[in-house]
């Protein structure tokens, strides 16, 4: 899960509305679901934000934002929701059971910002979750209410004289410091701007030209509309004030602002310098100057947004200038151009900033390629950009979401003919998504499809080997897998190209389940190898994965303790990412303790895990197998279904900060053995002799013999029953 909203985080700072959060906080208090209403521009969202960052103790599995604005399709409202808490749908599963799982039993706040337009789909989506999730809270904000049973409508008022005025006079003087008003000018700005915050900080940010007298004036000759103080007289009111500041807009600033208005959530200087054709970082400036834009930073890079009311106005103005399209359609070459360089840049340095990036883009591609499919012949560059960067889909943990876009796109490229390898490819992908959400009979389809229309493109073919290989290796067909792969990565090098991270992983793992251990290690030093001289920390982890998993199966648990704790460090310096990456690894390092001996520990970091898993929408016993369950059943059956599970839960009630700290931290040995010791000691007190305990940990005999020695003699023992009396005392 994402972390709490600690602070709303605001550029600017927060005036008023004590008496408003005195009362939303209470209704809160009895109230399971709190809509805040009122027109655009009355500050609903700045308020919602500022009391949810005050309900952290009361909300303490988490308080989440979700921010519709930027949204258009109802249909997407559950995945946004699950991006939203962190979890990933990784499996066929419904994504309302995938949610109702993780919410049941939690006691979280979430914020669903700007419902209006997706009211309907709002409506549907909380009915069912706060029908079914007994200590799940919602604060809503909408310009209108959306009808759910229970829900309580809080019509949020325009500020009071003396809040107007203070926030006036604190954005004023952001503009103008030192600034001071004299006579009752402010209080007039005020007063005819019907206190609505969003209209007097348009107002405000005139100061650097303009005294609240002349802006008083202006004001009044601008808005001649009659004084009935109602809802409909303030978005009049709002709306005047919008017309005025657009005005006072020169032509250039006008433009930029109806041009804006195509990107969904924020953009960049780049992004805008493309739509608008050229220079516009001194317009940009302008309408910061002006209240229209709002500055943010993400990844490095400064990102622009409009508040959705300036956007609307904006709208209407790019309507009907006659130019929509054409912008409509810069805008989705910009963004068919920014995938094509995040693709074919995925390994690399900036592995890390392209997958940031594209996370913050991802409204924006979203609608470039919804609108690449209401336009004739555009259906293959629609196709083409669902196809991309495949690992950010799988990351962002959005596979539902990408499945549908490639069904939906696809169909579209067939409909216009689009080529046949184009297809295939977008089969192949959308098959790969279907096997990582484990739905092996629609991906082993896709890629029959995709053969049919691969033509003789050998890369491609490999491309397609690649995904049919992983399919059979989860399907158990471990030698069909290998040759499936192999053949792949032949047909790479035989093309003087570089496979691809998780095709080498794959190489790998099928080498060492045929018993060729130093064959699979070198296939798993070729792919630490690609990783660390790209410097493509993301793929790093992957491959830090399958040399744990070849070491813990088949070599050096040392080696693979090193490996598994290395891609931890690794994933813990990573946001939303973190347990998307680290459900894997953390899987591996309870195999490891396992053969360690510390069982125990074993028992609460397979606990871990599961958490891991469950917020992934994976399950183990797919991802993993056979793997998963030899170490979990010897595990159990050594320390006692009672002890284990009371460790396990222990372990998936952990918050992800205390898991890791429990994983990484440096600890000592446990108890009078060390950790090949403890290993061994378990064995024995699995029953097993010294020939199987030496085969399973692909040592001599002579050794096993010694450190048995070893352990009678630390534990002043006389028999091998004894051991197992210890392992067994000990251990519980």
């Amino acid at each position: 899960m994402r972390d709490k909203v600690a602070d709303v985080g605001d550029v600017t700072s927060f005036v008023g509305r004590s008496s408003e959060t005195t009362q939303i906080t209470r209704l809160l208090d009895r109230a399971r679901l709190v809509t805040l209403t009122g027109p655009g521009g009355v500050g609903k969202t700045r308020l919602a934000l500022r009391i949810a960052a005050t309900l952290d103790q009361r909300f303490p599995d988490g308080v989440i934002p979700i921010e519709l604005a930027e949204l258009r399709d109802a249909e997407l409202l559950d995945e946004v929701l699950i991006e939203s808490l962190g979890l990933h749908r990784r499996s066929p599963e419904s994504a309302m059971n995938l949610l109702v799982e993780h919410l049941r039993e939690r006691k979280i706040l979430l914020v669903f910002d700007n419902c209006e337009h997706l009211a309907r789909g709002c409506a549907e989506l909380l009915s069912t979750l706060l029908s079914r999730c007994a200590t799940l809270t919602v604060l809503a904000t909408s310009r209108q209410a959306l009808s759910v049973r229970g829900e309580h409508v809080y019509p949020v008022p325009p500020l009071g004289p003396s809040d107007a005025h203070r926030l006036f006079t604190d954005r004023a003087t952001a503009v103008v410091p030192g600034f001071a008003e004299s006579g009752d000018d402010v209080a007039q700005v005020c007063e005819r701007l019907d206190g609505l915050p969003l209209a007097i900080e348009l107002a405000a940010a005139r100061i650097k030209a303009l005294t609240p007298a002349q802006l008083r004036d202006r004001l009044t000759m601008s808005m001649l509309t009659d004084r009935a103080a109602d809802t409909t007289q303030r978005h009049r009111t709002l709306r005047d004030t919008i017309e005025w500041s657009f005005r006072l807009c020169s032509p250039s600033e006008q433009k930029l602002w109806a041009l804006s208005t195509v990107f969904h959530g924020s953009f960049d200087l780049e992004a805008a310098e493309y739509v608008w054709g050229g220079a516009v970082l001194d317009l940009i400036e302008g309408l910061l100057d002006k209240s229209v834009l709002v500055r943010g930073d993400s990844h490095g890079i400064v990102r622009y947004r409009m508040l959705e009311t300036l956007r609307e106005y904006g709208r209407e103005m790019l309507v009907g200038s006659g130019e929509e399209a054409t912008v409509l359609r810069r805008h989705r070459d910009w963004f068919d151009q920014l995938t094509l360089s995040a693709d074919t840049q995925a390994l690399g340095q900036n592995q890390r900033q392209w997958y940031g990036r594209l996370r913050d883009e991802h409204a924006n591609i979203r609608e470039a390629i919804a609108w690449s499919l209401t336009v004739p012949g555009e259906a293959g560059v629609a196709v083409r950009m669902a196809s991309r960067f495949e690992e950010y889909w799988v990351l962002r943990g959005a596979l539902g979401e990408a499945r549908d876009r490639l069904r939906r796109t696809g169909a579209a490229a067939r409909a216009e003919h689009v080529d046949g390898p184009t297809i295939a490819f977008a089969l192949r992908t959308e098959a790969m998504f279907a096997i990582w959400q484990a739905d092996l009979d629609a991906a082993r389809q896709l890629l029959i499809q995709a053969r049919a229309l691969a033509g003789d493109d050998e890369i491609l073919g490999a491309q397609i080997g690649h995904a049919q290989g992983f399919l059979e290796l989860l399907s158990l067909d471990v030698d069909g897998a290998a040759t499936l792969i192999s053949d792949a990565v032949a047909t790479f090098d035989r093309h003087a190209r570089t496979p691809e991270p998780h095709l080498l992983f794959l190489d790998g793992v099928t080498k060492s389940f045929s018993s060729d251990l130093d064959t699979a290690r070198a296939a798993v030093q070729r792919n630490l190898d690609v990783c660390t001289h790209a410097r493509a920390e993301f793929s790093l982890i992957g491959a830090l994965f399958g040399q744990a998993l070849v070491e813990v199966q088949f070599g050096d648990v040392e080696v693979a303790s090193r490996a598994a704790t290395t891609g931890l460090r690794l994933a813990d310096g990573f946001g939303f990412e973190r347990v998307a990456m680290a459900a894997y690894l953390i899987e591996a390092l309870a195999w490891i303790t396992h053969r360690q001996g510390d069982l125990p520990r074993a028992a609460t970091i397979f606990g871990i895990a599961a958490g891991g898993w469950q917020d992934l929408g994976a399950s183990p016993d797919i991802a993993v197998t056979f793997i998963h369950q030899s170490h979990r059943d010897a595990t159990r059956k050594t320390l006692g279904s009672k002890r284990f599970d009371e460790l396990w839960q222990r372990g998936k009630k952990m918050s992800i900060d205390h898991a890791w700290k429990y994983m990484l931290e440096p600890r000592d040995e446990p108890g009078p053995l060390t950790r090949r010791e403890n290993e061994i000691a378990a064995l024995v007190a699995q029953g097993k002799s010294n020939r199987d305990i030496a085969t399973e940990l692909v040592v001599s005999v002579r050794t096993i013999d010694t450190h048995i020695q070893h352990i009678l003699d630390k534990l002043a023992a006389k028999s091998r029953v004894q051991i197992a009396n210890w392992m067994n005392e000990t251990q519980m």
